[in-house]
């Protein structure tokens, strides 16, 4: 893919199509998902979303999300700790001022480390995985497929 046609990708409204089977009552996850909602609305790039419930399957919904492109849509669901993360990526590489091409642009890298980073994902995952805290034993595919890389030391 050209350069123009991964900008033009990258610029195009982007469409987040979510369903959402329950596990919980609908008014606790109405609750839980407006919350998130109100968060992401107030991120960049963010247009608007729709949630529906299905008229014959009272714990099934979809949620429909326009972002204003991929990369927007991408950003808001960056834990704080990776956004800073890049942030300070794009920085030392600026000031750095090497020269990146093709040839030399896999021998340039940015070590970065932190004593704890990536809280606020642990937490929700820990959320999603003990029925909000109300299991002690809990069920690990209830939780994203990234869990445990929160887990491993900065």
């Amino acid at each position: 893919m050209s350069d123009h046609e991964l900008n033009t990708a990258e610029n195009a409204t982007v469409v987040f199509v979510n369903r959402f089977t329950l596990h919980t009552s609908p008014e606790e996850f109405e609750r839980a998902f407006d919350t998130t909602a109100q968060f992401l609305r107030r991120q960049p790039g963010f247009l608007q979303s729709t949630l529906s419930r299905h008229a014959d399957k009272p714990d099934s919904y979809l949620n429909i999300a326009r972002w204003r492109d991929a990369r927007s849509f991408h950003a808001a669901h960056l834990d704080r700790a990776t956004q800073f993360a890049l942030a300070a990526t794009r920085e030392a590489l600026t000031d750095s001022a090497l020269p990146r091409t093709p040839d030399t642009a896999h021998r340039i890298g940015v070590s970065l480390g932190s004593a704890v980073g990536c809280t606020r994902k642990l937490e929700s995952q820990y959320l999603a995985i003990s029925d909000n805290g109300r299991r002690w034993l809990v069920d690990h595919t209830r939780g994203s497929d990234r869990l445990y890389d929160y887990f491993v030391p900065s």
